[in-house]
């Protein structure tokens, strides 16, 4: 990669709910999403808080499980296609 250029693959997070009867109900979830920046920032990944592995993890802990694995296949595939 030449120094100074932007990576391929970028990773955005966005709040908010996937469906709106429960917007009172719950807190805001998190989506990390991974785009091809070459190819019209194709989606590639999508990691939601909804997502954590295990049934017991917190909201900071699922939140930070997002945010783990987007940019971890983020650095994965600009690592791969460079």
């Amino acid at each position: 990669m030449v120094s100074g250029a932007r990576p391929r693959f970028a990773v955005r997070e966005s709040e908010g709910f996937l469906n709106a009867h429960v917007s009172g109900q719950a807190r805001p979830g998190l989506t990390v999403t991974v785009h091809d920046t070459l190819v019209l920032w194709r989606v590639v990944g999508i990691f939601r808080t909804e997502f954590g592995m295990r049934p017991n993890m917190t909201h900071e802990e699922r939140r930070a499980w997002a945010r783990l694995k987007g940019h971890a296949l983020a650095k994965r595939l600009n690592a791969e296609f460079t």
